[in-house]
């Protein structure tokens, strides 16, 4: 297992906590973490658009062995095994599997909060 699919694995398994309402986590902080997601997926899009259109590798010399290495490193970045943005996708993936993770914890604490409530506010006081 990568080190992508080891972090996917444990991001999974909390957001199954989370929706079953196991693990909480208080509205401000979800909030807080969303927006460091939003922030982080954003950049790593960036990243990704500069990766297919800017990472060219030239200038190697046109002797077939500098090609071939400018290829290598072309492959890397872009549609060779392990490329850039590859790892960049995956990344993504665990970052918004982390931001449906918090955002679901808050919301399930927000649903129990308000049907404590609701219960509360029905009990008569002068029993």
């Amino acid at each position: 297992m990568t080190e992508s699919n080891d972090a996917m694995y444990v991001w999974q398994h909390l957001k199954q906590a989370a929706s079953a309402g196991e693990l909480r986590i208080e509205d401000n902080v979800a909030q807080e973490v969303a927006a460091a997601c939003d922030e982080l997926i954003r950049g790593y899009r960036n990243l990704m658009l500069t990766a297919r259109g800017a990472l060219k590798v030239s200038g190697l010399g046109e002797i077939e062995s500098g090609q071939q290495l400018a290829a290598k490193f072309n492959n890397k970045a872009v549609g060779g095994r392990d490329a850039l943005v590859d790892r960049l996708r995956d990344h993504i993936e665990i970052v918004t599997m982390i931001q449906q993770t918090v955002t679901t914890a808050a919301a399930k604490i927000q649903v129990e909060e308000d049907l404590l409530t609701s219960h509360l506010s029905s009990v008569d006081p002068t029993r």
